[in-house]
C-alpha cells in the first residue's frame, strides 16, 4: 500500500505514474453531485491481489464549479481514500 503523503508531493502525473508503476490499475471515473460544489469527479486508483480482491484503494477529488463557458473547473482537489 502506498503512503499517501507521497502521492501529496508530486505533480498529477507524477502520482498517476508512481501509482501504475505500484501496480495500482487506473478505474473509470466517478462523477457525483455534491452540496459543496457543482459536480466531484473521483478518478480511482486499485490495487488488487493474486485472486482480484481489492487490497487499497485511493482516489483522486476534485471539486468543480461549472464555469461561463458551460465546462467544469476544479477549484479543490486532493488525494484521499474513502
Amino acid at each position: 500500500m502506498v503512503n499517501i503523503n507521497i502521492l501529496k508531493g508530486l505533480s498529477f502525473s507524477g502520482a498517476v505514474e508512481f501509482l501504475l508503476e505500484e501496480g495500482y490499475c487506473e478505474e473509470n471515473v466517478i462523477e457525483e453531485e455534491n452540496e459543496e460544489c457543482d459536480k466531484l469527479f473521483l478518478y480511482p486508483y486499485t490495487l488488487y491481489d493474486n485472486n482480484k480482491k481489492i487490497v487499497d484503494e485511493i482516489f483522486y477529488a476534485e471539486y468543480c464549479m461549472k464555469g461561463k463557458d458551460g465546462e467544469f473547473e476544479d477549484y479543490k482537489s486532493f488525494w484521499t481514500r474513502l
